[in-house]
């Protein structure tokens, strides 16, 4: 499993990739907080959780660190090529 955290302003955007997570849309997964909101007891800053508990597509998880603004072009590489982080 690998899990990469990307701070800016206020949110966190994290990703990244588990193998452990059934086939066809494979491990990876996406999930932004608004750090303002967001607590140990108070999930509701989660803006985005996709694929957490089933993956997501290669092309959904590129859409998603290009539209939040993930800029690791070795990170973009590894998803097009349908490749853990």
């Amino acid at each position: 499993m690998s899990r990469h955290v990307l701070r800016k302003e206020n949110i966190t955007v994290a990703y990244g990739y588990d193998d452990m997570m059934p086939a066809p849309l494979g491990g990876y997964f996406f999930q932004v907080f608004d750090d303002e909101e967001i607590s140990d007891r108070n999930l509701e800053g989660c803006i985005i959780n996709e694929g957490v508990a089933k993956g997501i597509s290669r092309n959904r998880m590129a859409e998603l660190m290009i539209q939040w603004g993930v800029s690791n072009k070795r990170h973009l590489k590894a998803v097009a090529l349908d490749l853990p982080l």
